[in-house]
């Protein structure tokens, strides 16, 4: 990765989000864009879809301050946001082309909430970029030492693994495999396991295999089979496909929109992108 995205709205949240951001560009070196949302308190005009104000810098100095020997301050960037909208938010992450958005749950007017559904998951759900989407209460503690993913039928679920390498190394985690096999596929779920922990433990990896023999055939069974195995350990990230094999029983909705719902953990939410005749390196 080059370059994180952060969504900062003063929340108690989005500092522990801004601390997770920082600690992340200064373990792999990287770019860090801090999008303010702007308000009517700070009554801004703005004519375009953001302005650049790093004079925002000084004010958050006193984060900046125990990473100063790692990630020089030329590493940040302050972006105001024009407003809270859901097209400027998909607009920015869309033209800037980061590697990963960072945002806490947001706060919206009751109509567009009853119209769009949380403001997060639409956004999740309606940009091609890499998102983790962190729960209203969350505490960052310096730590992410366990990592879980989940291995199903769909051909890309192998896609989130670079992005898993990555944060794992950075953080020295555990990597937790399951996989949910339905019977019928059961030799090709193996499969991809296999593959991924290989490509995992290949990269010097730290990897826990489970495995879930389970018929997935009811919204019910399959949201709470996944959920029920997460909440047995003490998860600090969970990365997911934004469409997974599970999503053609699930009414209405996607897998990862339901994790997000119910766990209290923050979920990396990854775009399905297949490539063809490309082997993970």
């Amino acid at each position: 990765m080059n370059e994180v995205l952060v969504f900062f709205d003063f929340s108690p949240t989005s500092f522990n989000v801004l601390r997770f951001a920082v600690d992340l560009a200064a373990k792999q070196k990287l770019f860090v864009t801090i999008v303010v949302i702007n308000n009517t308190e700070r009554k801004i005009s703005l004519k375009d879809n953001y302005i650049v104000d790093n004079k925002l810098k000084t004010d958050f100095s006193y984060i900046f301050e125990e990473y100063s020997d790692k990630v020089p301050l030329n590493k940040f960037e302050f972006k105001i946001l024009k407003d809270n909208t859901i097209k400027s938010t998909i607009t920015l992450i869309n033209e800037l082309q980061v590697d990963l958005v960072l945002m806490s749950p947001r706060t919206t007017k009751l109509l567009r909430r009853l119209f769009f559904g949380r403001v997060e998951l639409y956004i999740q759900a309606n940009c091609n970029t890499p998102v983790i989407i962190f729960p209203s209460n969350y505490l960052y503690s310096g730590n992410v030492d366990d990592i879980y993913i989940f291995i199903d039928e769909n051909e890309d679920t192998r896609q989130k693994l670079p992005i898993v390498r990555s944060i794992a190394h950075s953080f020295g985690s555990k990597v937790i495999i399951e996989s949910f096999v339905n019977k019928t596929l059961n030799d090709k779920v193996e499969r991809y396991k296999e593959q991924s922990i290989s490509y995992l433990t290949k990269h010097g990896l730290r990897v826990e295999v489970a495995s879930h023999e389970a018929e997935l055939e009811t919204p019910i069974n399959t949201v709470d089979k996944i959920i029920s195995a997460i909440n047995t350990k003490d998860i600090d990230l969970v990365i997911s496909m934004k469409s997974n094999f599970s999503d053609k029983i699930i009414a209405n909705t996607s897998l990862t929109k339901k994790l997000i719902g119910q766990l209290n953990i923050p979920i990396l939410s990854v775009p399905n992108r297949i490539i063809k005749r490309k082997r993970l390196g």
